[in-house]
């Protein structure tokens, strides 16, 4: 009727199949032994490419302005920048809690991933552009 609070309430096994077509998602659960594990590493891809999504619809307007505008572009690059840092950072913090809390990782292994997969990637990046450049 329209007077309810929510649209539609769904059931942890359906929780994946509900997500892509949603706008609001909300997980309310206790922290019992039958929770815990309750959202796992597809969830974890599932709301990773979803930040990357909302990060780039930040980023676009600011990358228009940046060729279009008439201002010191380096102000808007410095933006776009920080907004892409901020949703690296987020990830990361993610994926760190989702490995070391729900996964039981050690953390020797999260600094081996984040050091070999995450940022040597980056830094041999940065070496090529400004040995190129």
């Amino acid at each position: 009727t329209g007077d309810e609070p929510v649209d539609e309430m769904v059931a942890p096994d359906q929780l994946l199949t509900s997500v892509p077509n949603a706008d609001v998602v909300v997980l309310c659960a206790p922290a019992t032994r039958h929770t815990v594990g309750m959202v796992d590493v597809s969830e974890f891809t599932l709301i990773g490419s979803l930040i990357s999504q909302i990060f780039s619809i930040f980023i676009f307007p600011i990358i228009l302005i940046l060729q279009f505008s008439k201002y010191n572009s380096l102000f808007f690059l410095h933006c776009a920048l920080i907004i892409l840092g901020l949703s690296v950072i987020l990830k990361w913090y993610r994926g760190f809690l989702i490995a070391l809390i729900e996964e039981r990782i050690g953390l020797l292994q999260i600094f081996t991933y984040f050091c070999a997969l995450e940022i040597l990637p980056g830094l041999i990046l940065l070496k090529y552009i400004i040995e190129t450049f």
